[in-house]
């Protein structure tokens, strides 16, 4: 996973091998198919994916930076990715579709499945929801470092100052917390 200061609409890209294929991601603006494309021929994914072309089978989705409005309602709720419920920098689908999937079971068991019901699933998940400002506070800064021509710097501090390369590294591997990483 990396941040991206080379590619104008690209803000993130991550590689994730998966048995006998490699998944391929890039999130920003109105990126397509050129944008990855690029993304394949800077010197990492050449790199990292060698064989990878333009005829390789594509999926395009939209990468949600806030709940989604009405992902639940009278006796249906939906869960992980389709909820919106994912770290603005980097999703944690499976991570998220997890916790959401266990918290909404939890809430039928325990609440019922009324819309009412639901409204205390989505209490439940503030862990999720309150690092999403945070996020996209981080995501902000990030842009207006890239626009600023100060991003390269930033990363070069960051091979100094331990706590700036774990911040870093907490914000695309989604290990911390964007409220952590902004304090």
């Amino acid at each position: 996973a990396m941040l991206i200061d080379q590619l104008p609409r690209v803000e993130f890209g991550a590689f994730t091998p998966k048995r006998d294929h490699v998944t391929v991601n890039i999130a920003g603006d109105n990126v397509g198919d050129d944008d990855l494309d690029a993304f394949l021929r800077l010197p990492w994914g050449t790199k990292l994916v060698p064989e990878a072309g333009n005829g390789d089978v594509r999926y395009h989705a939209a990468f949600p930076s806030g709940p989604a409005r009405g992902f639940y309602c009278d006796r249906a709720i939906t869960i992980g990715d389709a909820s919106g419920m994912l770290r603005p920098l980097k999703g944690k689908g499976i991570s998220t579709g997890i916790i959401t999937g266990v918290e909404a079971a939890r809430t039928m068991i325990e609440v019922g499945i009324s819309k009412r019901a639901f409204n205390e699933f989505y209490r439940r998940c503030q862990p999720i929801t309150r690092e999403f400002s945070y996020g996209m506070f981080l995501r902000q800064l990030y842009r207006l470092s890239d626009k600023l021509d100060a991003l390269d710097a930033v990363v070069g501090l960051a091979r100094r100052e331990p706590m700036l390369y774990r911040a870093f590294y907490d914000m695309v591997s989604g290990e911390g917390s964007y409220k952590e990483i902004v304090l």
